[in-house]
């Protein structure tokens, strides 16, 4: 009887000590990117983007993301009247680009490089939104005269990503983006069209966790 009693508590003690073990060592679940909100800068322009992630896998994430921003035209050069106000010389358009990237990001490194640094190298699709509004009218009566077209293109970049805590993350990104117009002419000056959209861009955003 001593000796089943021994072994029943041998048991009882094994089981406890590995639970113990075990819940000690087990991992917490990853910390990854739910939903994004950001601002992008551009050789065109300046904008607002936010956007949401879904989980592919381990490495990967898919990234839908909406981006609003004006555009300008490289050429475009900036004078003075005699009363000190500024006006764009053969300016014909104001331009936004509203965008929508389709794209997959990739973490590098992840088990390698510690201090919640990331890095990441990111790709995607783009077809976009073009709304052109009449320089000459006033900024928001323009927008009754406004005219619409399409572009179309795709982007590659890479960036890095910090862990801030449990709920938030910041990131920055470079990327080129080549957008290239496919429905009505698109010009911010006069008689010169502009083919690309596009351009080297910066973006900076604050990432929500799940």
């Amino acid at each position: 009887m001593k000796n089943h009693l021994s072994i029943l508590l041998a048991i009882l003690v094994l089981f406890w000590v590995t639970k113990y073990t075990f819940s000690q060592t087990e991992t917490k679940p990853e910390l990854r990117n739910n939903w994004t909100i950001g601002v992008n800068v551009s050789e065109k322009g300046f904008g607002l983007n936010a956007g949401i992630f879904k989980q592919i896998n381990y490495d990967y994430d898919l990234l839908l993301n909406l981006s609003i921003s004006g555009v300008s035209d490289n050429r475009e050069f900036e004078v003075y009247d005699i009363y000190g106000n500024p006006t764009v010389l053969d300016k014909e358009n104001r331009i936004f680009l509203i965008a929508a990237n389709l794209g997959v990001q990739r973490y590098l490194f992840k088990d390698e490089i510690e201090g919640g640094f990331m890095p990441l190298v990111l790709g995607g699709i783009t077809p976009a939104l073009v709304v052109t509004t009449p320089y000459e009218r006033g900024y928001f009566e323009a927008f009754k005269y406004a005219q619409m077209s399409q572009a179309v293109g795709g982007y590659i970049g890479v960036g890095m990503e910090y862990l801030q805590g449990s709920n938030i993350s910041l990131a920055f990104n470079a990327r080129y983006l080549y957008l290239s117009v496919v429905g009505r002419e698109v010009n911010s000056l006069k008689g010169k069209p502009i083919n690309n959209l596009g351009g080297f861009q910066l973006t900076f955003s604050l990432n929500f966790l799940k």
